[in-house]
């Protein structure tokens, strides 16, 4: 767990207490629990994939000193590739990121830096193309 000692600043004002305190914290990108699990389906020749990825996370702190957290969230990416049996073997994929465009703080604006948020749903297409020497 990533811990931190006394306050930092040069743009906020904080009490003389809170400058003389040298306790130490745990920082704002420590979550207490994250959960990742993933699964791949595919065919038995393997050149098609079905693909998923879960992962949870208790919340990211904030607060002065970080004693408070975000709210949990929790996100699922999904992946479609398919290798094509042709020259070279390219293959097309298609991410989407975030399926269910879940709205999520990673850091909520705590004296130190501002907020920011878990990037919504997206998607990419991909083409890969192997070679070979």
């Amino acid at each position: 767990m990533g811990q931190g000692q006394g306050v930092a600043s040069e743009k906020y004002l904080f009490t003389a207490a809170e400058l003389a305190d040298n306790s130490w914290v745990t920082l704002d990108h420590v979550q207490t629990w994250t959960f990742n699990t993933g699964i791949d389906l595919h065919e038995e020749n393997g050149a098609t994939h079905l693909s998923g990825l879960f992962n949870y996370g208790t919340g990211m702190r904030t607060g002065f000193y970080d004693q408070n957290h975000v709210p949990s969230h929790s996100t699922l990416d999904v992946t479609l590739r398919h290798r094509f049996a042709t020259v070279l073997h390219p293959e097309v994929a298609i991410d989407v990121f975030n399926v269910f465009d879940e709205v999520y703080a990673s850091r909520l604006g705590n004296g130190y830096i501002g907020s920011a948020y878990g990037a919504l749903r997206h998607a990419d297409v991909r083409l890969t193309v192997p070679f070979s020497m």
